[in-house]
């Protein structure tokens, strides 16, 4: 496997991967590339942003993206998007790539990674094999601003 860093010339290529990975199953989300991209975009826009593409056989395997926050005792990092192509999902390639993010945010003096995800999901099954736990002092809040649909 090998790790690039994401450039602005490769956030199409994440979209259209995102798209693929959260239209499937178990998320059957409802994206486009249209409006995945200017997610990704805004992501890396934002300052601290660090992004890692896995590469398989020299294609795009999969990707994490987020940023590094400053908070009082130092900075954060948080994971705002990842995912592998589905036909390469449970192979340790995930695992692979955010130990390499792991690595790379250590080199950077980040002190905690964070995100959000679905509880019971096999996103949560995921991060928690890799050493991620729910909070006991931090909950989730939302507030509609007008009625969903």
């Amino acid at each position: 496997m090998d790790y690039k860093a994401i450039q602005t010339d490769d956030l199409t290529s994440c979209a259209e991967l995102f798209v693929r990975v959260f239209n499937s199953r178990p998320w059957d989300e409802d994206w486009a590339v249209s409006s995945a991209l200017p997610r990704l975009t805004e992501i890396f826009g934002t300052p601290g942003f660090t992004g890692l593409m896995i590469l398989s056989e020299g294609r795009m395997a999969g990707f994490v993206m987020g940023y590094t926050e400053s908070f009082d005792s130092g900075g954060d990092f948080y994971l705002k998007e990842m995912c592998i192509l589905p036909e390469l999902q449970r192979q340790g390639i995930g695992t692979a790539l955010l130990d390499q993010l792991k690595t790379h945010l250590i080199e950077m003096g980040a002190r905690k990674l964070y995100l959000l995800t679905s509880r019971d999901s096999p996103g949560s099954q995921f991060y928690g094999k890799n050493g991620f736990y729910t909070s006991d002092k931090m909950i989730m809040m939302g507030h509609w601003l007008k009625p969903a649909d």
